[in-house]
């Protein structure tokens, strides 16, 4: 219980210092955000090509808090997605869900470096299923399962406004699988039930914990006139196996063709450790089923209406 007593008295002195700031300091936040709602249909009747009714909905919730002083900046955002598809008379079934909670505390050392403090969360709403040929569905994922909450400190550079690379030689990330039947798999790396040996433990872990570095890159700002990118990356690397490192990388190109509507490409890359894959693969000439950790990739392309506050 020590280490999340430490971490939670951390939030606490920084939630603390937020709210103790003055009348002139509250005045120097700035807050802002957006809303994206993207929906298409196709409807075949009689059409001898062939094809299948389909109704698709995505809709994306960005929010920020920025406040900027000479001696700190402090920065916290949310990102969240959520879309769904039904195709002829199956059952809705999700395409995009996840969200995540950035804050980031810095004391400037000059005026491109700061010493900082970074806290994140990433997870998914609802319960994600994986549909396999058979028509079947098999859970895989849920609220918080699973969740990754990391903190750390280190040094962020800021070269120029929307571009931040950030280092820290400590990190700690802890994934979290609240979704019992989950940790009983031992899914996301976290221990499964142990009964060797006659041992009464029924349950699977809910919580994996890792110490390492952290590295984050972050760029938001516009590649030409109309056409925004949103990008950011973040490495983590365990000192048990500095070699092994996971990946967690999006990109947003938002492409702005009026007032409100506009057009999205969306991409996403995951390199996980801890997550294991399972693909059919040849082994010594045999066709057999291998789990092992895989790189996960996703890309929408959608167009929508926007509204910017």
């Amino acid at each position: 219980m020590r280490k999340p007593t430490v971490l939670l008295t951390i939030v606490l002195f920084f939630c603390l210092k937020a709210f103790s700031q003055d009348a002139d300091s509250v005045r120097k936040w700035t807050l802002g955000g957006s809303n994206t709602f993207q929906f298409s249909q196709a409807s075949f009747s009689n059409w001898a090509a062939g094809g299948q009714n389909s109704l698709t909905f995505i809709t994306a919730f960005k929010a920020f808090a920025k406040r900027n002083t000479p001696k700190n900046d402090w920065e916290t955002i949310f990102d969240a997605a959520f879309g769904t598809q039904r195709l002829e008379d199956n059952d809705y079934r999700k395409t995009e869900d996840g969200f995540e909670l950035n804050t980031k505390y810095g004391i400037k050392a000059s005026d491109k470096l700061n010493a900082t403090f970074l806290m994140s969360l990433r997870s998914q709403f609802l319960v994600g299923y994986k549909y396999p040929a058979d028509g079947s569905s098999t859970k895989v994922s849920n609220f918080l399962a699973p969740g990754y909450l990391t903190a750390s400190f280190g040094l962020d550079y800021k070269p120029y406004t929307g571009l931040s690379l950030y280092i820290s030689p400590f990190g700690s990330r802890t994934t979290l699988v609240l979704d019992q039947d989950l940790s009983d798999q031992g899914a996301y790396g976290v221990k499964p039930p142990d009964t060797a040996g006659g041992r009464d433990i029924k349950l699977g872990s809910n919580v994996f914990q890792q110490v390492g570095l952290n590295a984050s890159f972050r760029y938001d700002g516009k590649l030409f006139e109309n056409v925004k990118l949103t990008t950011k990356l973040d490495l983590f690397s365990t000192y048990e196996d500095l070699n092994a490192m996971d990946v967690y990388w999006e990109a947003l190109f938002d492409c702005k063709i009026n007032r409100f509507l506009t057009a999205n490409l969306s991409t996403g890359l995951i390199y996980d450790q801890k997550v294991m894959i399972k693909k059919p693969e040849y082994v010594d000439g045999v066709l057999t089923d291998v789990s092992r950790p895989r790189v996960q990739f996703k890309e929408i392309i959608s167009l929508g209406v926007k509204f910017s506050y």
